[in-house]
């Protein structure tokens, strides 16, 4: 029997297929009591693990209440004592100067340190006999534009027209409206234009509008 268990092929087999097949065997017979080993394990850890965060979570609520409740005061009185402090020195300081200011004699004029007024009246006072340089003129104000220009004649010109608010419409909006007009129309719109802002395009319209066949 001892040679039939030292066979090559006898411990092939026994390592091979009888130790696997035993193995699997015993780990299906243990799997269910090492799985709850486990899962029992990791509950416990789970809850020892928040039993400690919510602790130190509660440590820190308290520890910040006490801070609050106690230490805060006691720096805001600090930091108070600390402003008047400052605010003492500072009345004193500018007390002290005013003080100061109040008290200082007035240095008695002596002719040394009196100025001399035959040194200083040059360079203060023209002598009477020297004429004075004539300031520039002021340069001319230009002239004012004539669309500014408001009088009788612009008021019975303006009212002339044949167009309606002619003078708060643009160039475009006055040859829109320039289309249809008779020629005595369009001599009252080129004169008045011609005498006011003198545009361009519109004196060109007019011209072509005017012209014999147009």
């Amino acid at each position: 029997m001892s040679e039939t268990n030292g066979h090559p092929l006898r411990r092939a087999l026994d390592a091979l297929v009888f130790a696997p097949l035993g193995a699997g065997l015993r780990a299906v017979e243990a799997t269910p009591g090492f799985v709850d080993a486990c899962a029992e394990r990791g509950r416990l850890e789970v809850d020892q693990q928040r039993a400690h965060v919510f602790q130190t979570v509660r440590n820190a609520h308290v520890l910040g209440q006490y801070a609050w409740h106690r230490e805060l005061p006691k720096l805001l009185a600090r930091a108070e004592g600390r402003v008047d402090g400052v605010r003492r020195a500072a009345n004193q300081f500018l007390a002290r100067g005013e003080n100061d200011g109040v008290r200082a004699p007035q240095p008695a004029s002596s002719p040394a340190s009196a100025p001399a007024p035959a040194a200083a009246a040059p360079t203060r006072v023209h002598p009477p006999d020297l004429p004075r340089r004539a300031a520039p003129p002021p340069p001319p104000a230009p002239a004012p534009a004539p669309v500014a220009r408001v009088n009788g004649n612009d008021a019975a010109a303006r009212a002339e027209l044949p167009i309606p608010g002619y003078d708060a419409l643009s160039a475009s909006q006055v040859v829109e409206r320039l289309t249809g007009l008779a020629d005595e129309e369009l001599d009252a719109v080129r004169d008045y234009e011609t005498t006011h802002r003198n545009r361009r395009t519109i004196l060109g319209k007019i011209e072509q509008l005017a012209a014999p066949g147009a």
